[in-house]
C-alpha cells in the first residue's frame, strides 16, 4: 500500500518536472532531480520484485546496476541539446545557460551556433554573439568545470578544438 502511494507522490512530481521543463527548458538541476526522481520508481519496482518476494539477494545488484546507467549519460550535452532543439521549436531559450555547462556540451554548441546567435527574429544580436562566442572559447581554453557531476562518462571522452568562431 505505502509503496503505491510513493509511486502516486513520484508521479506528480514527474508532471510537475516535466511542466516547468517545458516551460523554462532543461537545466542540470532539473535533469538530475527528474533522474532522481525516475531512480527511486525503479528502485521501488525492483524492491517489490525482489524484496517482498524474498529474493533479497538480487536487490543490491539491481540498485547498483541502475547508478551505473545514470553515470553513464552525458548529462551536460543532452541539456544543450534539448534547450537548442526549444530554440528551433521557437520557445523561450537562455543561450547564457549553455556557457554554464561543461565542456561536454561543446561539440553540441559548436555545431548548432549559428542558431544560437539568431534571436527567434532571425536577427543577430551582439549580446547573443558575445555570449556564445565567448563561452564556447572559454570552455575550450582547459578553464577548470563548474558544473556537472563528476564520475560520468563523457568527462572521459576526448574533445577537439573547434574552428575559430568569426
Amino acid at each position: 500500500m505505502m509503496v503505491g502511494l510513493l509511486f502516486i507522490v513520484v508521479a506528480s512530481a514527474l508532471q510537475r518536472m516535466y511542466l516547468y521543463t517545458s516551460i523554462f527548458g532543461l537545466t542540470e538541476l532539473r535533469l538530475y532531480t527528474t533522474t532522481f526522481m525516475i531512480w527511486i520508481s525503479v528502485v521501488l519496482v525492483w524492491f517489490v520484485l525482489t524484496v517482498m518476494r524474498s529474493r533479497r539477494d538480487r536487490f543490491v545488484f539491481g540498485a547498483l546496476v541502475a547508478i551505473l546507467a545514470i553515470k553513464a549519460m552525458n548529462p551536460d550535452a543532452l541539456i544543450a541539446s534539448t534547450n537548442l532543439d526549444r530554440l528551433q521549436q521557437g520557445k523561450r531559450f537562455d543561450p547564457y545557460y549553455l556557457t554554464t555547462l561543461s565542456a561536454d556540451a561543446v561539440p553540441i554548441i559548436v555545431e548548432s551556433l549559428p542558431e544560437v546567435v539568431r534571436n527567434p527574429c532571425g536577427k543577430t544580436t551582439p549580446w547573443n554573439r558575445k555570449y556564445a562566442t565567448n563561452g564556447v572559447r572559454n570552455r575550450m581554453t582547459g578553464a577548470p568545470e563548474t558544473s556537472g557531476a563528476p564520475g560520468h562518462t563523457g568527462r572521459s571522452r576526448p574533445t577537439q578544438k573547434p574552428a575559430p568562431l568569426t
